[in-house]
């Protein structure tokens, strides 16, 4: 896997297009269907953790060839989990998009801080 990057930002929701624009230049590489699902990935992840997460948020990217992986931490130790909101709901699918579009994903909980870290891989069939 390649060098990870990482970076900061704080829980507004600014951080998601910042977190969209740092994913498209780290992974230029990725044909276009395999970016564009690590975008809207990203965008679901962050707005979860601007949105239910607490404090400032992490994301560490691995842009692999073989794989892209996105880990999106915050210091909110509530694991999340899909909720059945109806088919007419303004909200309440992103989990659903993820568990769709992702090759794997997960999370586990942060026992130094109390937090969470959330994940995603998609295989880039570039291997």
């Amino acid at each position: 896997m390649e060098e990870a990057v990482f970076w900061s930002l704080p829980p507004r929701p600014q951080a998601v297009s910042d977190s969209r624009d740092r994913l498209r230049s780290s992974c230029a590489h990725l044909p276009r269907a395999v970016l564009d699902d690590a975008l809207l990935l990203t965008s679901e992840l962050v707005t979860n953790a601007v949105r239910y997460g607490d404090g400032e948020i992490t994301c560490r990217l691995w842009p692999g060839p073989d794989v892209v992986r996105l880990e999106v931490s915050d210091a909110n130790g509530t694991l999340p989990h899909e909720v059945d909101r109806g088919p007419v709901a303004d909200s309440g699918r992103g989990l659903r998009i993820v568990d769709t579009l992702a090759s794997r994903w997960g999370a586990v909980p942060a026992p130094r801080d109390g937090g969470k870290t959330v994940w995603f891989e998609i295989d880039t069939g570039l291997g």
